[in-house]
């Protein structure tokens, strides 16, 4: 399977959130899925050896049709469903209340047309 993680406009860091994303792409790839990660600029997540590839975007004709798109964030939930995806899916990682109000968070993604995934 042909897999998307959209860090556009959320990018990787040095943090969990962006270890929960490389772990998961990484499990992935060793899976035998073809895996990337598509962002607009360079990987600053320096925990952990990124295994899939991490395509740097600067024309959206850069990005590979997928079979399956997923957000990484409350930034790219809007931008994930323009995707060359067969399914497209919101992974809620966190509610980001810190940087978004939640009420504008609810109203925001509860009405898109995307899957929801939900950890903990």
């Amino acid at each position: 399977m042909r897999i998307l993680f959209n860090a556009m406009g959320s990018g990787l860091g040095p943090n969990g959130g962006s270890a929960t994303i490389v772990n998961s792409a990484n499990a992935l790839t060793k899976l035998g899925h073809e895996v990337f990660i598509i962002d607009g600029g360079p990987n600053k997540h320096t925990w952990t050896k990124l295994k899939c590839k991490h395509l740097i975007i600067k024309d959206r004709k850069q990005i590979p049709k997928s079979d399956v798109a997923i957000t990484t964030g409350f930034n790219t939930c809007k931008s994930t469903l323009t995707l060359p995806a067969k399914i497209k899916v919101m992974w809620l990682r966190a509610w980001e209340t810190w940087k978004t109000p939640e009420k504008q968070i609810v109203e925001t993604l509860l009405p898109l047309p995307l899957i929801k995934i939900v950890n903990s």
